[in-house]
């Protein structure tokens, strides 16, 4: 799909009109949701839940050497919790900022993290799929 050649307004319209879906590559989500250019409030919010990801899979790996065990397994799931809803905060961001900025929708499409398809009546109108 070219990119530039893209008609991004009527995009914009069968999306608010449930004719397409958009498709987020929830492994890429985080990277270029803090990386790229993107609102300052949506890049903070990503990188200060990955920073307590990683904060809470440390603290909880020393917990399980130091004090009580429980407390470091509960930590270590904690954290992957934690990883899972900034994934999926993430991929909210990239399409709501996608739909607020020609210049980022089409970032997002070049780098092949979201990806427009059209809602057919068997496919599942999930906006966020893993991949």
């Amino acid at each position: 799909m070219d990119v530039n050649i893209l008609n991004l307004d009527a995009v914009r319209q069968n999306y608010k009109l449930g004719k397409v879906i958009f498709r987020v590559k929830m492994s890429q989500a985080s990277g270029i949701a803090a990386v790229a250019p993107m609102k300052k409030i949506y890049r903070a919010a990503v990188l200060f839940w990955f920073i307590a990801f990683i904060v809470s899979i440390i603290t909880g790996i020393v917990l399980l050497f130091i004090k009580n065990w429980i407390w470091g397994i509960s930590l270590v799931i904690l954290g992957f919790v934690i990883n899972a809803a900034n994934r999926k905060s993430a991929a909210q961001f990239i399409i709501k900022y996608s739909l607020e900025n020609d210049d980022y929708f089409r970032y997002a499409l070049s780098r092949e993290v979201l990806s427009i398809h059209n809602k057919t009546e068997d496919s599942q109108s999930m906006k966020i799929v893993n991949k």
